[in-house]
């Protein structure tokens, strides 16, 4: 169904449909649950337990169908997007030609998120640069350039950018690029206590 090198927008426009679709079916199913549990007059918490079933299972079809649509991408090119920095200078990923890029996207307001940034420097070899990137006001991430401006670049991107360049994903996002932006890993959410995937495959960029 797909060539070897993936378009990255086009894959993004697919997904999105897929989570269009998802969000519908998932607000019918409500709906029809909600008419049930309002017409019975006595305990719903059967009614309850079976949309939290139906839920899941609908939930887990649609990340796992995302997830093995995500891996396609890997040795693709990943787009030449462009961000700007603290002092509003724009940045595009083309100014980082020859070098491998941790591309973390990232929220200013959640720790846990956020947290996986130290993570990253931990493991990061000094042949790879870390860049984050923000939806947040720089107001609001003041807390994140004061700790880590001198150590990694911090770009800012709009939300509706960053549901683009992370394929509908949102915060934490992390891809691995090499030095001509193919993509070379990528890692969705949070990273778990014991998950070391994503910290283990960069310490052998």
């Amino acid at each position: 169904m797909y060539s070897q090198q993936i378009n990255f927008y086009s894959l993004q426009q697919e997904i999105q449909l897929d989570q269009n679709n998802y969000y519908k079916i998932i607000g019918d199913t409500l709906a029809y649950y909600g008419k049930l549990m309002r017409a019975k007059n006595s305990d719903t918490t059967a009614l309850q337990n079976e949309y939290e079933k139906v839920f899941n299972t609908l939930n887990g079809s649609f990340q796992s169908k995302k997830e093995s649509k995500i891996k396609l991408l890997l040795n693709s090119d990943y787009p030449d997007i462009i961000f700007f920095d603290e002092n509003d200078k724009s940045h595009s990923m083309s100014e980082f030609q020859n070098q491998k890029i941790i591309l973390n996207f990232n929220y200013s307001y959640c720790t846990p998120c956020y947290n996986q940034i130290d993570s990253i420097l931990k493991n990061i070899p000094k042949n790879a640069k870390l860049i984050v990137l923000l939806h947040d006001s720089k107001q609001g991430a003041s807390h994140l350039l004061e700790k880590y401006s001198e150590k990694i670049l911090i770009g800012f991107i709009s939300e509706e950018n960053e549901d683009i360049y992370t394929l509908n994903s949102g915060a934490p996002f992390t891809i691995v690029l090499d030095e001509n932006r193919k993509i070379l890993y990528i890692h969705a959410r949070f990273v778990k206590a014991k998950d070391r995937n994503l910290y283990d495959f960069i310490l052998k960029l």
